[in-house]
């Protein structure tokens, strides 16, 4: 007697064979974050100071209410689609390698982005004239209040739950769940590299808009990042390391921010 085995279906044909109108109401309703994050930038205004509140109790009770939405947009997309745990990317390999990995892309994404900061001054300058490059300047103020990271229990949940939960994870997570939609819908004959890259670049794109209030600047910022940590996890089949390097960039930042914004403050009096 000849005993055969039936190897698993692949996750993305697998996922493909459930109906497609659930995967594309988990698309609509993940596509509903970067739009509500807009809504709320616009109708807070341009002089209703940054999206960030200023207090620890006001932060607090930012964090709770951007994650419960977040919760309630993504959970329902998952009941729709119900996505296994690989398609969402949600592997941890490697023990305490992917800290020290994400640390070390987040240095990586630093330099690239200084890079094109850089060039971008360039060309402002040669073509605008002298001065002109200080409009690209993305407004990191439209975020948060440097003043307010001089209170260290306010500085210390920003450098945790504002950098690692409420940025990084939040929008890490939310970008699996795009690919993951991605690569479901898009027929057979597309699915691989090209619903990859495909997935990656619209979800940077998103990415990017979602920034708006930063300026355009700002949007091409995050857009190059979302592209970058699309693609890290993609590469890595995982999200983790992506989260990391994301919390490790934003403290980072956070930490420059309040280092420098006296300096920035007394520039622009």
């Amino acid at each position: 007697m000849t005993i055969t085995t039936v190897a698993p279906p692949e996750p993305a044909r697998e996922a493909g064979r459930r109906s497609r109108w659930r995967w594309a109401a988990h698309l609509a309703l993940l596509s509903l974050l970067p739009a509500w994050v807009v809504f709320t930038a616009v109708g807070r205004g341009a002089t209703s100071g940054p999206s960030l509140p200023t207090t620890v109790p006001g932060l607090l009770l930012s964090a709770g209410e951007n994650l419960l939405i977040f919760g309630a947009l993504f959970g329902m997309a998952c009941l729709c689609s119900r996505p296994r745990r690989e398609e969402l990317l949600l592997a941890w390999r490697g023990g305490l390698r992917p800290v020290g990995l994400g640390f070390l892309w987040s240095l990586a994404l630093r330099v690239v982005l200084a890079c094109l900061a850089l060039g971008a001054v360039l060309v402002a300058e040669v073509l605008g004239g002298r001065g002109s490059a200080s409009a690209l300047r993305p407004d990191v103020g439209s975020i948060v209040d440097w003043r307010a990271l001089r209170d260290p229990v306010y500085f210390a949940l920003a450098l945790t739950l504002v950098s690692f939960v409420l940025a990084a994870l939040r929008e890490e997570l939310w970008r699996a769940g795009m690919i993951a939609g991605v690569r479901a819908l898009l027929p057979e004959r597309f699915r691989g590299v090209r619903a990859d890259a495909l997935a990656v670049v619209g979800s940077a794109f998103l990415f990017g808009i979602g920034h708006l209030s930063q300026g355009w600047m700002g949007v091409a910022a995050t857009a190059t990042i979302g592209l970058a940590l699309g693609a890290l996890m993609v590469a890595r089949r995982s999200i983790w390391e992506a989260v990391l390097a994301h919390g490790f960039f934003d403290a980072a930042s956070l930490v420059l921010l309040r280092l420098v914004g006296p300096l920035l403050e007394r520039s622009a009096g």
